[in-house]
């Protein structure tokens, strides 16, 4: 949790007895509590003490598949208020089954509405979107659209939807959200370093044990201010550690 690196979660296979919404609910408090005592225990602080259903607001967490929950906009919107990145999917694969989830994926016109809610609710920063192509016929070498459908069609759509005062909405959904989540890397702390002091015998002043020599000496130089007092010593490097 250090490092901030987003934790993915994939709907597609929620049990058929137990709804959506709690489901998920379940997984994201399992999360929040794991940060939470991460946190508490002084370790890499990466979460929160709210309790459950609150918002992870240090934890990175992106919900996939969304494509095929467009119509339950509370839900998208509730993930969102949770704190969850949704990752919008199944675009330019309108009618294609996977019978494996029970699952037929919506058009892009439905997708598009969907993230206009998103953005209408207060959610531009939290939408990512993807293709999520199954089959080669979704391909160009299949007889699909290809993965210039994406850049180009969907996005000229999704302009069109949201209006010319919305360009930095779809320039963030397009590019600026993944980005964020794709650079998520922190660099560690610096270690620790234990610095030995040598100190003159005559001065009493210490230097730094940190200057090595290729001939392994360490040469230890102390340079008094007191005109009556200057003194150099040289030692081997045994002696130094």
């Amino acid at each position: 949790m250090r490092t901030g690196a987003p934790l993915i979660i994939e709907p597609a296979y929620v049990p058929a007895n137990q709804p959506r919404r709690q489901y998920l609910d379940g997984i994201l408090d399992v999360i929040q509590r794991q940060a939470a005592e991460v946190d508490e225990s002084g370790g890499p602080g990466a979460g929160t003490g709210a309790g459950a259903g609150g918002k992870l607001e240090k934890v990175c967490v992106v919900v996939l598949r969304c494509g095929y929950l467009c119509e339950e906009h509370s839900l998208l919107q509730h993930l969102c208020q949770r704190g969850c990145t949704v990752c919008v999917d199944a675009i330019g694969c309108a009618g294609i089954n996977l019978p494996h989830a029970n699952v037929t994926f919506p058009g892009d016109d439905r997708i598009c509405l969907t993230i206009d809610a998103l953005v209408r609710a207060g959610f531009p920063d939290k939408i990512v979107i993807a293709h999520g192509f199954e089959y080669k016929m979704s391909l160009t070498c299949g007889g699909g659209p290809g993965l210039r459908h994406c850049p180009s069609s969907f996005t000229n759509r999704l302009r069109r939807l949201l209006g010319p005062m919305q360009e930095d909405v779809v320039k963030a959904v397009m590019n600026a959200n993944l980005l964020r989540l794709l650079t998520y890397y922190v660099p560690p702390p610096p270690p620790k370093e234990e610095t030995k002091v040598w100190t003159c015998d005559a001065c009493k002043k210490g230097l730094s044990l940190s200057l090595s020599l290729s001939l392994s000496l360490c040469v230890c130089v102390c340079v008094c201010v007191c005109v009556v007092c200057v003194c150099t010593r040289v030692r081997p490097n045994r002696d130094c550690a």
